[in-house]
């Protein structure tokens, strides 16, 4: 059995200008996370996923699984460090942050869309990691691909300040930057 790629699920040679995930292709495929194949079988039934409405749908051990997955590939991109599993995983994370872009209506058109969107995938996946581990409250309904920047900053600000609050001894969640010379 060969490995399936990205172009597997995209169309290969006839791709289109965006990427469209073949969702029904999805339901097929062994390696596919199982969160990711109920994704796609939702997008199916009702023709949209809110993102919101997946991470709150998710299980705490698949949230893990889809943070640790997400920002591994991110992390090895970042450092280098390609390996043949590497390119697996990158195939799974982009394809997490493809299905779940469509789910909104929104489509990658270049290969930079489609990165942003699995680097707004991991976001939205550390934001409820923290909501669920830190108990914190926070408007789930700025997760999402169209939110935009000063709203992301603004709900960063907000767990930022939240964590300080129920964590005033933590030297690490209090340190202040170094200043810069």
């Amino acid at each position: 059995m060969t490995a399936k790629t990205l172009d597997d699920f995209l169309g290969g040679d006839n791709r289109p200008k965006f990427y469209a995930v073949n969702l029904q292709k999805i339901l097929t495929e062994k390696e596919i996370p199982a969160c990711i194949k109920i994704a796609a079988k939702t997008i199916i039934d009702r023709q949209y996923l809110n993102l919101k409405d997946f991470l709150i749908e998710l299980s705490n051990f698949d949230l893990t699984s889809m943070l640790a997955l997400v920002s591994s590939i991110l992390t090895a991109f970042e450092s280098g460090q390609i390996t043949e599993q590497t390119a697996v995983t990158y195939k799974n994370a982009m394809i997490c942050a493809l299905v779940l872009g469509q789910g909104e209506g929104n489509m990658a058109t270049s290969d930079r869309d489609a990165h942003i969107m699995l680097l707004r995938i991991r976001s939205c996946l550390l934001v409820e990691y923290l909501i669920r581990t830190h108990n914190l409250t926070v408007d789930r309904d700025k997760l999402g691909f169209d939110t935009n920047e000063t709203d992301l900053i603004t709900l960063a600000d907000d767990i930022t300040r939240q964590i300080k609050e129920r964590y005033p001894e933590s030297p690490e969640v209090n340190k202040n930057p170094p200043e810069s010379k």
